[in-house]
């Protein structure tokens, strides 16, 4: 074989060099591209109002319980604060399909199910309509046939903030939350009935700020009602529907709560770790209570969290035990950062579910030196 040199450019192989070197080729994901078809996290939520029991037995004073569970097959969202150099790059679009939300609300032996659609999807992208609107938001049907039922835009919204939608006939909301969320909780207006139970799910969205998420409720005019949606990431920071820190305190009680106070939600409530969320009105109560107990049936010994408001830079606590009280550790106030208030708290145990409030007397020194003492809430 003979070659022809006489038209070869020493300088070639340098520019070819240069060139492709600085080309910009588009990276290739492939989580990115799995995650249109996944449906990797399956958290599924049951929120009930006080006085009704979740699947292992959860009571509180006054307020809501709710009951997580993730599948098998969880992951966990990934935490707040992922550097450029370790996210993955936005898809052009992602959609997250839910589990069907086919649990049934009632008492008895007559169970109310959920009217119309249960089965929601969330589709995001990245680059929105003209209109603005980046999220379809879908009903599931066979086949993973998806049916649109609206939409909303996440354009200059911040990616610590939540924003959902409806649609004719739904007795369900869908929407979005950050990534970085790892509880999340629906806050309704105080009733006096407690008549709040609802249903959740949520999903990621790899390659998107966001994961889906879906709520139905027991009662329709719910949707029309919410006051907020908190939220809390995996470094136990609680946020707002706005994406504002709410003030909170993590304890170091059995299951390691995070216990918050929104005064502008008019709620008080707790994430825990073993996933038995609880919360209750401010606005009920002179100090606010949550009171926790978990069994295996109403006739089993309980493990309990009891937890009550106090003024900021109260001290001195003391608790006197009902009969059905078999021991508790040591009372401790501690504060809550950012907020008016502080939280006497302890770990009990019970004898049984049926035993009424887990103490006769709570007491402490308020921080003018008054000593406080409350018998009934």
């Amino acid at each position: 074989m003979n070659l022809d040199l006489s038209s070869f450019d020493p300088n070639l192989d340098e520019r070819l060099r240069r060139e492709l070197g600085e080309a910009d080729l588009t990276p290739f994901d492939p989580a990115a591209l799995t995650a249109a078809g996944g449906r990797a996290l399956r958290r599924r939520r049951f929120a009930v109002a006080s006085g009704a029991t979740a699947v292992v037995l959860a009571l509180a004073v006054g307020g809501f319980v709710a009951q997580d569970a993730f599948s098998r097959n969880a992951t966990p969202a990934p935490p707040m604060g992922t550097t450029a150099t370790t996210a993955a790059p936005l898809a052009p679009e992602v959609t997250a399909i839910m589990e069907p939300l086919n649990a049934s609300f009632g008492t008895g032996t007559v169970p109310s199910e959920i009217p119309g659609p249960n089965h929601f999807a969330v589709t995001w992208q990245r680059t929105p309509a003209p209109g603005g609107q980046d999220l379809t938001f879908s009903t599931v049907g066979d086949n993973d046939a998806l049916t649109s039922i609206g939409g909303s835009s996440t354009v200059g919204l911040s990616t610590d903030a939540v924003t959902w939608g409806t649609g004719g006939g739904i007795q369900a909301i869908v929407g979005v939350l950050p990534a970085a969320a790892a509880r999340f909780t629906v806050v309704q207006p105080y009733a006096a009935d407690g008549d709040h139970a609802s249903i959740s799910d949520r999903a990621p969205m790899v390659g998107s700020p966001w994961q889906a998420f879906a709520v139905a409720f027991q009662n329709p005019k719910d949707i029309d009602s919410i006051v907020d949606i908190l939220w809390m990431s995996h470094d136990a920071v609680v946020h707002d529907k706005s994406g504002a820190i709410v003030p909170s305190v993590t304890l170091t009680d059995r299951d390691h709560r995070t216990l918050y106070v929104s005064d502008a939600a008019d709620t008080m409530g707790t994430f825990s770790g073993s996933g038995g969320d609880a919360s209750m009105w401010l606005s009920t109560a002179e100090h606010p209570v949550l009171s926790i107990g978990r069994g295996a049936d109403k006739d089993s010994p309980m493990d309990g969290f009891f937890g009550m408001l106090v003024p900021s830079g109260s001290t001195a606590p003391a608790l006197t035990p009902n009969r059905s009280t078999d021991g508790f550790t040591q009372p401790q106030i501690v504060q809550i950062p950012g907020s008016d208030w502080a939280v006497l708290w302890c770990d009990y145990t019970a004898s049984s579910t049926t035993g009424g409030a887990a103490f006769a007397k709570v007491e402490w020194t308020a921080p003018d030196g008054a000593r406080t003492t409350v018998t009934k809430y």
